[in-house]
């Protein structure tokens, strides 16, 4: 029965804290929730119009960004996290010089998603959307 015991206690000294610190990588990914209108190209992926959580766990240039749905990923897309105070009333940003308004930014708290390939600088053909979620 001692040895049991001892068994247990040597179990749960192992694994605890090796289930506590797996569980606490998830604590790492960040989200905002956000709504499209219309259909919105991100990425090489074409969004529906609808309400997503925005989902991203990473830093600077290595940013992989999900865009879930009723609690499904729909979209998963590369981006750099800009570090910055977020001056911006816009929610997000795109560039409707296309059909189908392409996806630029994401303004989230001390930062901006800026997806694949874009320049820094805003385009004279960018439009900013009001906020329409929480972050």
């Amino acid at each position: 029965m001692k040895f049991s015991k001892n068994l247990l206690f040597a179990f749960l000294l192992v694994f605890l804290p090796a289930i506590a610190f797996a569980g606490g990588k998830k604590s790492g990914i960040q989200s905002k929730d956000i709504s499209f209108s219309a259909p919105i190209q991100v990425g090489t992926q074409q969004l529906k119009a609808g309400d997503y959580r925005v989902q991203w766990n990473g830093t600077a240039d290595n940013t992989e960004v999900a865009f879930v749905q009723n609690g499904k990923e729909v979209a998963s897309v590369p981006a750099r996290l800009v570090q910055s105070s977020n001056q911006s009333n816009a929610s997000f940003e795109t560039n409707t010089t296309t059909n189908v308004p392409t996806l630029q930014r994401v303004y989230v708290k001390n930062g901006v998603l800026e997806f694949d390939g874009l320049p820094n600088a805003k385009s004279p053909s960018s439009t900013p959307s009001e906020p329409t979620g929480s972050q």
